[in-house]
């Protein structure tokens, strides 16, 4: 008995109204019993038909090529409607804010003039439905070659028409959504249509991806249901993968931090270098004349456009050769990349649109460069899943990488197996320090992140899971980590309303795409009606977006060509879409990124899925980076360094160990203020003291790396502890340079940005933060504790044609001197007994607990020269183990439980602790700072304890009157002492 398509409106009605509702997460059981119901008059022959009306994004071999703007016009004719009313249909759901969609303009129509009503044998079916949708995708030619082989003489307008006339005006809302693939605002769940329908075929749909191959098995499988009681434990022993149909993915996670990877992973897992290329998951079947198939990350079959990869595959895998090891057929997994063999060298995401075609075509090519005959594509294999027959989806992952290995010949550009590392997770202490060594290598290599394997089987058909992430995959990129992936501040210089889109929100919006642009040259033209601006790429507001309307009303006016002649946009910034409206005045956008991309048809650098994190009112289109600082920063951010640098090295491990939660070195948010424009940001350091432990050890040295090199003593700054405040200027927001991941200066970014006038008004600062699980890193100007050292290098010396970057997300190094807080109530406190005699309240040594190295304590004059500064107590020894235990007993005392010192207990600041070294004694010096970190120092809240260390000539410093600040042409020239005698943490 055909299944009628008006019972599945009814679902789809009911979930839009538990939406509008809000009680979406009701969902759940309004399909679960929509399916009770309705289960005994699904035929056999009819599920494949209703899978795939209810899961059209499934149904990716199926191709339409109807877009709004073709289908109102199918719509309008089939209904006969006068000029005047195809003016009214497109105009309802093209009006930004009209709350309407096409399927809804389409349903008012209808509703205004219904259609006649038809005996109920000429009710439209599912089964009608899925026929005419196959037979309009056979004749598109992005569509599969299984569906164009049924190619028929078809007219797309007619064959819709004659279902529009026979629907009512609901039924035909949501016909039209499915044409368009988009239910919006209903949303379903396949995994939980997949349990309702049989609660086997989600499992099912992991092994075939393909729903009508799944169905087929799930049919076999039920016919045996009576013999053989089906269960996770045995479907993989009988539903295996077969050649020719793609097999699911696993669930990947985010890693957020080193923490959250360490919390997820378990046991032995697979560090593997992440490739920035397309993925392929590659068949085998030797039994047909074209052995090779291909298919493409969204289940697409990509055989023909991947022509170019396929020598390379028959060669790594000696098909056709005595070398060969397959028998029958295999599937594995890899990632197709271009290969440069003159440059010796994998090429940028970029270059794969010149050797890939889509459906046959080169798409959005027209302003690159050909390539040459040096540049091919290949191949990175990662992953086995079946070979000959026999499904490996159930072992371990390492087994089913010693099987690949087998089976692939590997040749220098052309066919590889990924790069891996083993890590047992099973030792969190010693795993966070190797995945921060290796996540790190990856760092400054410029590689796009890591993917974190468990050994475990492809896929966990057990419920509940043997673990809470079994079988899960991790993904850890440097834009995940807090704000490394932060850019700048763009300009958004129009927008425009898709109706579709906007039926996500919530409430009604006006624009749902925004075009942010750079100045081309903000310098030269200050004046807003001279400047020229380039549009770099469009992005999209999360539900934030009311905040926005709340808080400012930009004035716009409609887009036309004489309005746009300032604006250079690109076709394949946005395909052909053009904005409905332009700004008088730019908003600006915070945003960020992963690394940068040249889409096709542009010929620039732009950001690489861009996202909006603040927007600013109280900056100005002239505060957002240029077009040529963005290409300079993208520029940096994709070359790789030519030699490996060791002090980049330690100062990423640094910044990922500061990026872990419970980091005593986390920045807290910055508070705004609503009337100045200067900020304070202060240092996250719980008011608890460092206590001995007597947990295991720490490995510090493993952790962190090597102190030092191996030729001379490092003298590199790093995050000054005793700085609890820093006011830095937020008048003119700089780009930021972290997507490079080099810590060098950059001379030539190091001027200080004009001040704002004392009575420019401030606005609210709306925050659209799209990531709220992550820690938030805020940046500041001027030294923060994730703002790393730099060498001291006079300006004017050295190369300077070279650009420099920063660690993301900090802003470069002004001339700001570092002071401590100037608190009146807290002066008020303290007499001249309380403050140092030679330098006041700018003293770093006052009050503080010093630690001596023994070769520091033979020096007499040091010790006389903390005591005249007020140093509370000196820790020293004249040998490792006994500084190690006056160490251990001096912050075990009952004086130093509380680690506030007497005078400042009141003030609430946590006693400072300093540990004086010899640099150039490299193994005595890091021999002591491993054993004071085998202490194990934590805090009464159980969080791990740092202890600054500096070399001793830092005192030196402090002799010449430095903490007076009289060296402060020396800082403004980027000189800070105590950054450059930092040694490291213990």
């Amino acid at each position: 008995m055909p299944f009628p398509f008006g019972l599945v409106c009814n679902l789809l009605q009911d979930l839009e109204g538990a939406h509008n509702a809000g009680h979406a997460k009701e969902s759940a059981k309004i399909i679960w019993d929509w399916f009770a119901c309705c289960l005994l008059k699904i035929e056999r022959g009819t599920m494949s038909c209703l899978l795939s009306t209810l899961l059209p994004a499934k149904r990716t071999d199926r191709v339409f090529n109807i877009q709004e703007p073709r289908l109102a016009t199918i719509v309008a004719n089939a209904m006969h409607l006068s000029e005047a009313r195809k003016q009214e249909l497109r105009w309802r759901y093209h009006t930004p804010g009209s709350t309407m969609d096409l399927a809804e303009s389409v349903e008012h129509a209808l509703l205004e003039t219904p259609n006649p009503t038809f005996d109920p044998e000429f009710e439209v079916t599912v089964e009608e439905i899925d026929m005419v949708l196959h037979r309009i995708a056979s004749n598109c030619r992005f569509s599969s070659a299984e569906v164009r082989m049924n190619r028929g003489v078809v007219n797309a307008g007619d064959a819709l028409r004659d279902i529009y006339i026979r629907l009512p005006a609901r039924d035909a809302k949501w016909f039209t959504r499915l044409i368009l693939k988009d239910f919006q605002p209903v949303v379903l769940e396949p995994n939980i249509v997949y349990r309702s329908f049989n609660p086997l075929l989600p499992k099912i749909v992991l092994v075939r991806e393909s729903l009508p191959d799944a169905l087929i098995a799930l049919e076999n499988l039920l016919d045996q249901l009576i013999i053989t009681p089906w269960t996770a434990a045995n479907l993989l022993d009988h539903v295996g993968p077969i050649a020719g149909v793609k097999v699911g993915r696993q669930v990947w996670l985010k890693g957020r931090n080193i923490k959250h990877c360490i919390k997820m992973g378990s046991g032995n897992m697979s560090v593997e270098q992440k490739m920035d290329g397309e993925y392929c998951q590659v068949h085998i079947d030797l039994s047909k004349s074209r052995a090779v198939r291909i298919f493409s990350k969204s289940g697409k079959d990509s055989t023909e456009d991947r022509e170019g990869l396929h020598q390379a595959i028959r060669d790594s895998l000696g098909l056709g050769k005595l070398s060969c090891s397959i028998q029958k057929s295999c599937i594995l997994e890899g990632e197709l990349l271009v290969y440069n063999d003159k440059k010796r060298k994998i090429m940028d995401f970029h270059h794969i649109r010149k050797h890939v075609t889509r459906s046959g075509t080169f798409l959005h090519t027209e302003k690159d460069s050909p390539h040459g005959m040096e540049e091919h594509l290949m191949i990175v294999y990662f992953d086995a899943l079946m070979i000959d027959g026999a499904s490996l989806l159930g072992r371990k992952q390492s087994e089913r990488f010693e099987r690949l290995r087998s089976l692939v010949h590997v040749r220098e550009g052309y066919s590889h197996l990924v790069e891996r590392e083993i890590i047992d997770f099973a030792r969190p202490q010693t795993a966070a320090a190797q995945l921060r060594d290796v996540f790190s290598r990856c760092i400054i290599s410029r590689g796009e992140g890591l993917v974190i394997k468990p050994d475990e089987p492809y896929f966990d058909l057990e419920w509940p899971r043997a673990r809470p992430y079994s079988s899960c995959c991790i993904k850890l990129k440097k834009e995940y980590l807090g704000n490394f992936g932060d850019v700048g501040d763009f300009a958004a210089v129009a927008a425009y309303y898709d109706a579709a889109k906007a039926k996500a929100f919530k409430t009604p919006v006006k624009w749902t795409h925004f075009f942010i642009a750079c100045p081309e040259d903000k310098g030269q033209f200050r004046d807003l009606t001279r400047a020229q601006f380039v549009v770099v790429n469009v992005v999209e507001l999360n539900e934030a977006n009311q905040h926005v309307l709340m808080q400012c009303t930009p004035e716009t006016i409609p887009y036309s060509p004489l309005t746009s002649q300032n604006l250079r946009i690109e076709y394949g910034v946005c395909y052909g879409k053009k904005p409905h409206v332009i700004f008088k005045t730019p908003l600006v956008f915070d945003i960020r990124c992963f690394s940068f991309d040249k889409q096709g048809n542009t010929g620039f650098w732009s950001p690489r899925f861009p996202q909006v994190t603040k927007i600013h009112f109280d900056r100005s289109w002239a505060d957002t980076m240029t077009f040529d600082q963005l290409q300079t920063l993208a520029h940096e951010a994709k070359s790789a360094p030519e030699y490996e640098d060791s002090q980049e090295m330690r100062d990423w491990v640094e910044a990922l160990e500061n990026a872990d939660p419970g980091s005593p070195l986390a920045v807290r948010h910055v508070s705004e203020s609503q009337q100045t424009r200067t900020t304070e940001v202060t240092i996250s350091t719980p008011r608890s003291t460092l206590e001995p432990s007597q947990s295991s050890s720490t490995p510090i040295a493993g952790a962190r790396g090597p102190l030092f090199s191996s030729q001379t003593p490092q003298r590199h700054g790093g995050p000054v502890s005793s700085v609890t405040s820093i006011e830095y200027n937020t008048a003119r927001k700089r780009p930021r340079e972290e997507h490079g991941g080099s810590f060098r200066n950059n001379p030539s970014r190091r001027s200080e940005a004009p001040s704002p006038s004392p009575s420019a008004a401030r606005w609210q600062l709306v925050e659209l933060t799209g990531n709220e699980a992550a820690p938030e890193i805020r940046r500041v100007t001027g030294t923060s504790a994730f703002e790393f050292p730099k060498p001291f290098r006079p300006l004017g010396t050295g190369s300077t044609t070279s650009v420099s970057k920063s660690l993301p997300p900090l802003g470069r190094i002004t001339s700001t001197p570092i002071s401590l807080p100037q608190d009146p109530k807290y002066t008020a406190r303290c007499d001249k007994r309380q403050l140092c005699e030679t330098c006041g309240e700018s003293c770093r040594f006052f009050g503080c607990l010093v630690i001596l190295a023994p070769q520091v304590t033979q020096k007499t004059d040091i010790t006389s020269f903390l005591q005249r500064h007020g140093v509370e107590e000196i820790v020293r020894g004249t040998d490792r183990d006994e500084v190690v235990l006056a160490v251990k007993s001096s912050l075990s005392s009952p004086a130093n439980s509380s680690f506030v010192s007497t005078q400042r207990q009141k003030g609430g600041s946590k006693k400072r602790k300093f540990c004086l070294v010899d640099a150039s004694q490299q193994g005595e010096t890091k021999e002591l700072l491993s054993a004071i970190g085998d202490l194990n120092l934590r805090t009464r809240s159980g969080k791990r304890g740092w202890i600054s260390c500096y070399d001793w000539r830092v005192v030196d410093y402090v002799k010449g009157g430095g903490n007076k600040n009289k060296s402060g042409e020396a800082e403004k020239q980027g000189y800070d002492p105590w950054r450059k005698w930092h040694v490291g943490l213990a």
